[in-house]
C-alpha cells in the first residue's frame, strides 16, 4: 500500500524500491483475435521472461466458467438447482476437503447465482454431477490442452495450468459467440514500405445458417449445438444459445458478484470472472466486451501467497478496470448475438421453476427452447417454506 519514490539526478521521480510482484495483461479484439496490448511483467530490462505467454499459472475461479459451459451443453440451465454443500473427495493419502472462501455453504443455489459468487462447491458438485470425463473434454474445446487440465475434481476450481493468452484466447469464444480463434499478432508484411502479404481477420457469422447440410451434421455428430455460420479461419466449438447464456451469466458476475468492482465502466456489455488460487498465489481477472478481450494476472513468480486479501477481485481487477477505460474509450456499448431459440421465462428465484402468477420473489430467466421449466413452483406453506426444488435439469 505504500510506494516509495526517490528524486533523481535529472530532477525526476523514481520507484525507490523495485516490486518483487508481477503482473500479465493480454488483450485481444473480440472478434478478429487481432492481439490489441500485451505486457509480460513489470520491467523488461529486469526479466526477460514474458509472462503473458510463457506463465504456466493455475487459472484458479476464472475456469469455472467452462465447466459451467460443460454443464449447458449437457441440458442444464441458468435456473437449474446445484449444492453448495461439503463434499468429501477419497484420496490415496489424504481425503480432499474443498471449501468455499468464506468457509460457509449456502445449501442449494441456481447456477446462475453460484458463478456470480463464484462458490467452490457448487462448481465441483456441479462437474461431478455432468461427469468429470465429460466435463474436463469438454474444455478442450477452448484450446486448453490435456495438459493443462488435471483429470480430477480439482480441476473445476483451476487447479491447472495455464498461461493468460490461453485464458484470454478461450474467453474470446464466449464474447465472439463460440468460435476459437488463434489470436494473431501481425496484421501485414512489407519490405521497403510495399506490402508482400496482410493476414486477413477470420470471418465468421454467429447467426448464419448453415452453408452446407453436411456441416451441419458434422456439428450434430461432434455434439455441438446452434448454428454453424460460414466461417474461414474461425472455428465454432461452441453453440452460440450457450455462448449466449453464458454471457449473460457473466454479466451477473459483474453487477451483483465478485467482480461488482467493474461497473465503475458504467457499460451493460462487460461481463467476466475473478480467479483465486490457494493461499492468494495468483490472482485473475477475465473479462470482455462486445469489443475486446482482456485478461488480467497478478502474482510472484515463485508463487509465494501475496496475502489472504489479495484476491482476484482486489489485485487483479482494478489493473484490467484502468486499461478497459482507456482501449474501450469513445466506443458505445454493444449488443451480443441472441440466437432466435433462447426464450426468456419467468421464474421463481427460490427454485428455478415457473413463477406463480402474483408472485414475489421472481426474475426473469433465459432458456435454450425446449430446456424451458415445465412445472410451477410450489407455493408457501404457513410457515413460508416451499420445500421442493428443481432438479438439476
Amino acid at each position: 500500500d505504500i510506494v516509495r519514490l526517490r528524486l533523481d539526478d535529472n530532477g525526476k521521480w523514481r520507484l525507490a524500491q523495485l516490486p518483487d510482484i508481477q503482473g500479465a495483461l493480454v488483450s485481444l479484439d473480440a472478434r478478429t483475435g487481432r492481439l490489441l496490448a500485451l505486457s509480460g511483467g513489470f520491467d523488461f530490462n529486469l526479466s526477460k521472461f514474458n509472462r503473458a505467454l510463457q506463465a504456466k499459472r493455475q487459472p484458479g475461479s476464472s475456469f469455472k466458467p467452462f465447466i459451467y459451459a460443460a454443464a449447458l451443453e449437457e441440458g442444464y440451465t441458468p435456473a437449474s438447482i446445484v449444492s453448495d454443500a461439503p463434499i468429501v473427495v477419497p484420496g490415496k493419502g489424504r481425503a480432499w476437503r474443498p471449501s468455499n472462501y468464506g468457509r460457509e455453504f449456502k445449501g442449494p443455489m441456481r447456477l446462475r447465482t453460484a458463478l456470480a459468487h463464484s462458490n467452490n462447491l457448487a462448481a465441483i458438485n456441479l462437474a461431478d454431477t455432468v461427469g468429470l470425463r465429460k466435463a474436463r473434454e469438454y474444455t478442450f474445446r477452448f484450446g486448453f490442452t490435456p495438459e493443462g487440465v488435471p483429470d480430477d475434481l480439482t480441476m473445476a476450481l483451476g487447479s491447472g495450468a495455464a498461461t493468460p493468452y490461453e485464458v484470454a484466447r478461450a474467453y474470446m469464444v464466449f464474447a465472439n459467440g463460440g468460435f476459437l480463434i488463434e489470436p494473431e499478432a501481425i496484421e501485414s508484411l512489407a519490405l521497403r514500405g510495399e506490402e508482400l502479404h496482410r493476414f486477413e481477420p477470420p470471418r465468421y457469422c454467429p447467426g448464419c445458417p448453415p452453408p452446407e447440410a453436411s456441416t451441419a451434421q458434422s456439428m450434430t455428430a461432434s455434439g455441438l449445438s446452434g448454428d454453424v455460420g460460414e466461417t474461414s479461419g474461425a472455428r465454432r466449438v461452441i453453440g452460440s444459445d450457450i455462448s449466449y447464456q453464458m454471457v449473460s451469466m457473466l454479466k451477473d458476475v459483474v453487477r451483483y458478484g465478485t467482480a461488482r468492482r467493474a461497473r465503475a465502466l458504467k457499460r451493460g456489455d462487460i461481463a467476466g470472472k475473478t480467479g483465486t488460487t490457494n493461499k492468494q498465489r495468483d490472482a485473475w481477472f477475465s473479462g470482455f466486451s462486445t469489443d475486446i478481450v482482456a485478461v488480467a494476472w497478478v502474482g510472484f513468480d515463485h508463487s509465494a501467497p501475496m496475502g489472504k486479501l489479495e484476491v482476484g477481485g482486489r489485485a487483479a481487477l482494478p489493473m484490467w478496470i484502468d486499461y478497459m477505460k482507456v482501449a474501450l474509450a469513445g466506443k458505445a456499448p454493444g449488443y451480443y448475438y441472441r440466437p432466435e431459440n433462447i426464450v426468456d421465462v419467468r421464474i421463481d428465484t427460490a427454485t428455478g421453476l415457473l413463477a406463480q402468477p402474483k408472485a414475489e420473489n421472481t426474475i426473469m430467466e433465459s432458456f435454450r427452447d425446449g430446456h424451458r421449466p415445465k412445472t410451477f413452483a410450489p407455493t408457501a406453506d404457513a410457515d413460508g417454506k416451499t420445500p421442493e426444488r428443481n432438479k438439476l435439469f
